[in-house]
């Protein structure tokens, strides 16, 4: 008679080390995406101070800013953080372009935020409008759409999204 077996031989417990890494790599493009659009939200509170340029550039000047100096903002190369490389003000739109310690996959894209307004009424808030994301019912969009980063990195608010039947 032989004894019992107890526990895993040392070739199934690789099998299954092999199995779970298989498993994590099918898994890695998803948490990739994820880490990057974590990353782009992070930045927000340096985007939103280039969005803060061109809504007061609007109030002032009666027109959306055509860039960094009309804004009242920053040079591109000074508006820069952590994720972020510069961000440039364009005829009212925002052009972020990433690098610094972003993830290779967006280093160097660019991401643009276009202001949304009512025409003739100063008092309705700016809607921001990202990427291929839907205008607003009823508002005019400004500036050029110049994100050239792929779909799957861009927010989930930013991309389009097919009419509901």
């Amino acid at each position: 008679m032989t004894p019992a077996r107890q526990g895993f031989t040392l070739i199934e417990m690789v099998i299954v080390l092999v199995l779970i890494g298989i498993l994590a790599v099918f898994a890695m493009p998803d948490l990739s995406a994820a880490a990057i659009r974590g990353q782009i939200k992070e930045s927000g509170p340096l985007i939103d101070v280039a969005k803060q340029g061109v809504v007061r550039g609007y109030g002032a000047l009666g027109k959306f800013p055509a860039d960094n100096v009309e804004a009242g903002i920053p040079e591109p190369t000074k508006l820069v953080g952590k994720y972020v490389a510069r961000i440039d003000v364009k005829d009212g739109a925002v052009n972020v372009t990433w690098g610094n310690s972003v993830n290779s996959s967006i280093k160097d894209k660019v991401l643009t935020l276009r202001p949304a307004y009512v025409d003739g009424q100063p008092t309705v808030p700016i809607a921001w409008v990202c990427a291929a994301a839907p205008i607003p019912k009823g508002m005019i969009l400004t500036g050029a759409d110049a994100t050239d980063m792929p779909t799957k990195y861009v927010p989930l608010e930013c991309q389009a999204r097919a009419a509901a039947p």
